[in-house]
């Protein structure tokens, strides 16, 4: 299925007032969806839903998303059972994307990243994390201490957030600027090193990012009814992660 936001598509209902348009959509059969984010309006709005696969255990048709488009756009996927989205892939899109990792189809298993991955494009996106998802091409900013967002993206959790304070080097880890260091030999496996991070951070809402073998993570503590880690795939060599400003949203840098 494509959905196209342009100039001339109808039925659309456009709110000139908030330079908005809207579009709702029902896909029964759709396995794809593509969705074309351009027209005359500075923001679009995209309500999807998804056809049930009647096949028993499993969820969702829809497995597969792809948004390109010059125009900022937000897009929600309401499941008739659950996601079996494995790629929402907006690499090509220009526009700021909204979006939230409950779109994506959940981990087998807490922090093994097996389910969906959502990969960015050069807009300054917002994505919501709700469950352990894998994130790619995400947008650094370039030092801590933004008080508004510019070119990066951003994550939020829907519950307050911030950075964690810094910790002195100990044998075991280091805390500095938001970016957990593991110390001498460090965790044997990621499982090791979330568990770490997690035993260090105890104050709700307290947020790192950290290396492990070639990709970062973002782990927040205790926000909206427990942990959340997100894998930024391929990404190395951050230098911290803040909040923007106190506005409950993160980057990394």
């Amino acid at each position: 299925m494509k959905a196209v936001f342009d100039s001339s598509f109808k039925d659309a209902a456009v709110d000139t007032t908030d330079n908005l348009t809207n579009l709702t959509v029902t896909g029964t059969k759709a396995t794809a969806l593509e969705v074309v984010s351009g027209g005359a309006f500075a923001i679009n709005d995209l309500v999807y839903t998804s056809g049930d696969d009647a096949t028993a255990g499993k969820g969702d048709l829809l497995t597969s998303v792809t948004i390109s488009g010059d125009r900022a756009i937000t897009v929600a996927i309401t499941e008739t059972t659950t996601s079996e989205v494995t790629a929402i892939n907006a690499s090509a899109l220009t526009g700021a994307l909204t979006i939230s990792t409950a779109e994506l189809k959940a981990e087998s298993a807490a922090n093994t990243f097996d389910g969906g991955v959502l990969t960015l494009g050069s807009g300054s996106d917002v994505v919501t994390i709700t469950q352990g998802a894998a994130i790619a091409s995400i947008g650094k900013g370039s030092a801590e201490d933004a008080t508004a967002q510019g070119a990066f993206d951003v994550l939020v959790t829907g519950g307050a957030v911030q950075q964690a304070a810094d910790v002195a080097a100990t044998a075991t880890l280091t805390i500095k600027d938001g970016l957990f260091t593991f110390n001498g030999a460090g965790p044997a496996t990621l499982a090791d090193a979330i568990t770490l991070v997690d035993t260090q951070l105890t104050v709700a809402g307290d947020a790192v990012a950290f290396e492990y073998i070639g990709n970062s993570y973002v782990f927040v503590n205790d926000v909206v009814g427990g942990d959340l880690v997100v894998k930024l795939t391929g990404v190395t060599g951050l230098a911290g992660l803040d909040e923007v400003g106190t506005t409950d949203q993160l980057y990394v840098f």
